[in-house]
């Protein structure tokens, strides 16, 4: 395949683009355990176009688009894979760490790295299937004490049930959460395999004496998957409901007890089966939180969820009582009727109801721009769309009206939010891309191909 690699300069873009921030070089979690380091970013891989040479990297409310040249850049730690059709492999969301060259004021990508499991010793290691059993003992009878190592913030997301948040950053403040038995079986978990929070809490416990200690290497990502997790009333409202996270929410009550106060957005379903007909399509990976007032019974419901193959599945702890207990907003009377879930979109995007809308009402003061390559563009194209391919938007940056909304689309979306980006970048303020997988016909027609 014949690759176009093109080099630029590092633009870095915030997400809230009002305002430049100040230069971000690595990811808020990677500062856990890393210090920041000359010429080098630490954050979440997220796109790669290999026809540009360019990378987008995101560290939290900033994101940048990395230019590379292939006789200058490295891929390391990629399973000995080098070449840079691997890039295409790496999963979205992947720690890496970029490093950089800097040349008459210019920053150049020289090499990628993919962050890699920790090693551990396997007698120190418990499984998926021996901690789950333990957990459904309970913390007393399995004689076990279980410990999330990850800030406060990421527990918002859900806790393995019996867990006790013991923060890796603020381990040694928290030193009185742990047992006074030194002999107790300790366990400790976090983000995953490459993440360093439990390994290094397992070290320090073991520096102060304790000698039965495990660490669920998997942690979080791993328990996620055919496990439910526990959120508090808090978490739910401060990490969800507050920051307007969509989710799929189920109370389990009956009517009209459901009617007299229940949670914004709820549906109320008694039958699991039916809750399970409902819910959005598995590829979705929507996330299914589960609430009632006998938590034995919404556990059954959570675990039946689970095994229709379902994962991200969450129980709200301690039900309708807790959130009461907390004076938190309730809703009355009707619930929802049907599920409907939908993502919350990346910054800049737009839903394919309102792009259709949009370019169906004649583009009146809209530029609709098709950022692909030309030779992909001129084989089919959106009925009156302009095409600019991403890697020439700067000889247009004169013709393209800042005072007019400009509309952005490819044939999967990566390509149009990296233009996002350099548009950002640039002033304009006006930009929306479509962050979707088009068939799009030689009549001028289009639409979202399944699942996309």
């Amino acid at each position: 395949m014949k690759k176009l690699l093109v080099l630029s300069l590092v633009s870095t873009v915030s997400w809230a683009a009002a305002e430049k921030p100040a230069k971000v070089t690595m990811a808020k979690i990677c500062g856990t355990c890393h210090e920041s380091q000359e010429s080098s970013l630490r954050g979440y891989f997220e796109n790669v176009s290999l026809k540009l040479g360019k990378i987008q990297l995101r560290m939290d409310e900033t994101v940048e688009l990395l230019d590379f040249n292939s006789t200058q850049f490295k891929i390391t730690n990629g399973a000995n894979r080098e070449s840079l059709e691997y890039l295409q492999e790496i999963p979205k969301n992947k720690e890496v760490k970029v490093e950089y060259i800097e040349k008459d004021g210019k920053r150049y990508a020289t090499a990628l790295s993919i962050k890699q499991p920790f090693i551990l010793p396997k007698e120190m290691l418990i499984s998926t299937e021996e901690l789950a059993k333990l957990v459904a003992l309970g913390s007393e009878k399995g004689k076990y004490f279980l410990y999330d190592s990850r800030p406060p913030l990421r527990t918002q997301e859900g806790m393995i049930p019996t867990a006790v948040n013991l923060p890796f950053p603020a381990f040694d403040q928290n030193v009185g959460k742990l047992p006074k038995d030194k002999d107790a079986l300790v366990i400790f978990y976090c983000a995953g395999v490459t993440c360093a929070m439990s390994p290094s809490s397992a070290k320090k416990a073991q520096n102060l004496g304790y000698k039965n200690i495990r660490v669920y290497h998997e942690g979080m990502p791993e328990w996620s998957k055919k496990h439910y997790t526990l959120l508090t009333a808090k978490s739910f409202k401060e990490g969800w409901l507050d920051k307007g996270m969509p989710s799929v929410l189920i109370d389990i009550r009956k009517t009209e007890e459901a009617e007299k106060g229940h949670l914004k957005g709820a549906l109320t379903v008694v039958d699991v089966k039916q809750a399970i007909a409902l819910l959005p399509p598995k590829n979705k990976k929507a996330p299914i939180i589960v609430y009632g007032n006998d938590t034995e019974q919404v556990v059954k419901f959570a675990e039946e969820i689970l095994s229709a193959g379902y994962g991200n599945v969450k129980v709200l702890q301690s039900g309708m009582g807790a959130w009461n207990e907390a004076h938190y907003p309730v809703e009355l009377g009707k619930l929802e009727t049907k599920i409907v879930y939908i993502p919350k979109l990346k910054p800049g995007e737009i839903a394919f109801e309102d792009f259709k809308k949009t370019v169906e009402s004649g583009l009146k003061d809209v530029w609709l721009i098709d950022v692909r390559p030309m030779s992909e563009s001129a084989r089919a194209s959106i009925k009156d769309a302009k095409h600019i391919p991403v890697a020439e938007l700067e000889k247009h940056f004169g013709e393209i009206s800042k005072d007019q909304m400009v509309l952005l689309y490819c044939n999967t979306g990566t390509l149009a939010e990296m233009a996002y980006y350099t548009l950002l970048e640039r002033g304009y303020t006006n930009v929306k891309f479509l962050n979707k997988t088009l068939d799009i016909r030689t009549d001028g027609t289009y639409s979202v191909l399944p699942g996309k």
